[in-house]
């Protein structure tokens, strides 16, 4: 009984910090797909420019408070950012319901952490960024190391993990031969 409310109580914790990352991660991923320096400033209102205080970026509570409108022009927020904030909150709790207190917590709540970043890349880019590809493979390696795990069965399961994008990719490019690209997934 003491163990699941445990449990209960770390992923609670994480949903709020999740929703908070998703929130951040989806600012940092807007302001990047327009050109933007990520960490510049403060967040403010796409329609009106206006400066967001404090109780305007209460995660999930201040866009449903808000009605999905800004406070200050009536501008409708986009509803991406409440998508973001409850994908970060849910992707955190089902890590922490997952793995629990263990040492293995930490590699896990980095990766969903940094796989939301890519989703968000991904989703006002179309882009997946080297860097955050690159941040996967270094938490799995410096995790390897920490947790001291089997380097063989590492490696094994590594491999086999490469195995299904690398036939997404040969199925790709068998697929643009047989002309069934398209202007949304050209075969270049």
């Amino acid at each position: 009984m003491e163990e699941a409310i445990l449990t209960i109580y770390l992923c609670f914790w994480l949903a709020v910090f999740g929703a908070v990352l998703g929130s951040f991660l989806d600012c940092a991923a807007a302001r990047w797909a327009s050109g933007e320096r990520m960490f510049a400033g403060r967040s403010r209102c796409a329609a009106c420019g206006h400066t967001l205080g404090a109780l305007d970026l209460v995660p999930v509570f201040s866009f449903l408070l808000r009605r999905g409108k800004c406070k200050y022009c009536g501008e409708r927020i986009p509803p991406d950012c409440l998508w973001a904030e409850l994908g970060g909150a849910a992707a955190l709790a089902c890590v922490g319901r997952r793995f629990g207190w263990g040492p293995a917590l930490g590699q896990w709540l980095i990766f969903a952490a940094v796989l939301l970043a890519l989703s968000l890349a991904d989703a006002h880019r179309r882009v997946l960024p080297g860097r955050l590809l690159a941040a996967l493979a270094v938490n799995r390696a410096v995790w390897l190391l920490l947790l001291r795990e089997d380097l063989k069965a590492a490696a094994l399961a590594a491999l086999t993990a490469c195995a299904v994008p690398a036939g997404l990719l040969a199925g790709r490019s068998w697929a643009a031969g047989t002309s069934s690209c398209s202007s949304r997934w050209p075969c270049t």
